[in-house]
């Protein structure tokens, strides 16, 4: 009878916690908030009074293993209880409930991260001032050229896996070691397949939490400078997911741009790779995103605060343009067309690749689409070359892009459009001579 109370006892705690689950994870997304609030800088005084909980006495906790057994078999039960209507996302809620944690909470992650970065400074771990990043507006192939390139050099990148405590990846290790190596089409269905392994848009996260989401407006996200202490906390974390001295970090980020001015006049010496699109192709394909995830986010609306805590704005309801100073009348020309129509996004086409083309370097690298598309082989080498790998790749297969374009754009737009793309094919064609 005592055994049947315990598990009676538990199924009844189970049933409470499923039932109030919202209020629970309400409860646990506040109290981690709290503690984000303490750990952010600035003034004790500017933030909540501070609340000490104190726990006197100790919990129950049965000490015969038929007592533990049964408590478990209560809890157990309603779990196989049939409960509503099915989760609509794609993330469990308690998935969900991770991610707020780790990225709605960017003070707590940046003081785990310091954690990591004290563990790469044991292991003897520097910093290194050569790193490659890979960038240029979402649709333009800068996830495929990220993984084409990551396995032929002593790379390291952030990866799925590292999600969603992307700050502290070191010590998310610890507690998660995924062994699943299966690949699914990714969100966008266009045919990229990942996993956890695969190399993925991560770092963006860092930048969030070291700026206080300063470069993200109403409207667009706009250029800035790092400070050197910036800078030098992002090799930091750049050592964090490098595994030894001889690795080179690599990362793809459709955002740098928005820095690289900045990151240039710290490190002369880090290697950038531009990848650019035929404008009309590229806008059109900006377009279909846009309406597909515009849906998705409408099913699934955690797909949206997901893609915002990644600063993932390029489409859907968080749609942002860049913004530039020297390009910033196109982001403005862009607001003039809705977001349904290819001349909104061809405008932000040029809003960046006007920006873009200006950039004169002998480390920044121009690549066409076009080209990685039928000549991938070629480009990758030309690439490999240009970083300290010392390797070569060999075969890699080709692509056909066979996309057709039905929109009826603005004449002096695509005009506008195909002159700056012009110059970007001179830039990339001048490195392969």
């Amino acid at each position: 009878m005592d055994y049947l109370v315990i598990a009676f006892v538990g199924a009844v705690f189970m049933t409470i916690l499923i039932v109030c689950s919202k209020w629970f994870f309400s409860l646990a997304q506040s109290s981690v908030n709290l503690l984000d609030t303490f750990l952010a800088p600035g003034s004790e005084d500017d933030k909540l009074p501070h609340t000490r909980f104190v726990v006197t006495g100790r919990p129950f906790a049965p000490n015969e293993v038929w007592n533990i057994v049964a408590l478990s078999v209560g809890a157990t039960l309603p779990l196989f209880v049939p409960r509503g209507t099915k989760n609509k996302s794609a993330y469990t809620p308690l998935a969900q409930l991770l991610h707020h944690l780790a990225l709605d909470n960017p003070n707590v992650g940046l003081r785990l991260q310091r954690r990591d970065v004290k563990a790469a400074e044991k292991l003897g771990i520097e910093q290194k001032n050569e790193f490659v990043i890979i960038t240029g507006l979402a649709r333009s192939g800068t996830t495929s050229l990220l993984n084409t390139l990551a396995p032929l050099g002593p790379f390291a990148s952030l990866n799925y896996a590292n999600m969603p405590f992307v700050l502290a990846p070191r010590t998310w290790a610890r507690v998660y070691r995924p062994k699943d190596a299966a690949v699914k089409e990714r969100s966008h269905g266009d045919g990229v397949m990942v996993g956890l392994n695969t190399n993925e848009a991560l770092e963006e996260v860092f930048f969030k939490a070291i700026t206080e989401d300063s470069y993200i407006g109403a409207d667009c996200v706009q250029e800035h400078e790092l400070t050197v202490e910036q800078y030098e906390r992002y090799l930091d974390y750049q050592r964090v997911v490098r595994r030894s001295n001889d690795d080179i970090y690599i990362a793809k980020n459709n955002n740098f741009l928005l820095r690289y001015r900045s990151v240039r006049e710290h490190n002369p010496d880090f290697t950038a790779i531009i990848l650019f699109r035929e404008p009309l192709h590229h806008a059109s394909s900006l377009l279909e995103k846009h309406l597909q995830y515009v849906e998705m986010q409408e099913h699934d609306p955690f797909v949206l605060e997901y893609m915002n805590w990644l600063a993932h704005h390029e489409f859907g309801w968080g749609r942002k343009g860049f913004c530039f100073d020297e390009t910033h009348e196109w982001a403005q020309k862009a607001e003039l067309w809705p977001k349904e129509h290819i001349n909104h996004w061809l405008a932000l086409w040029i809003a960046v690749y006007a920006y873009g083309v200006e950039i004169d370097d002998t480390n920044t690298h121009f690549v066409s689409y076009g080209e990685f598309c039928s000549e991938p082989t070629e480009v990758v080498n030309r690439i490999l070359r240009s970083t300290a790998s010392g390797r070569e790749a060999q075969n890699i297969p080709s692509h056909r892009n066979e996309r057709t374009v039905e929109h009826d754009a603005d004449a002096d737009l695509l005009a506008e459009a195909e002159r700056v793309y012009a110059r970007l094919l001179r830039k990339a064609n001048n490195e392969r001579e």
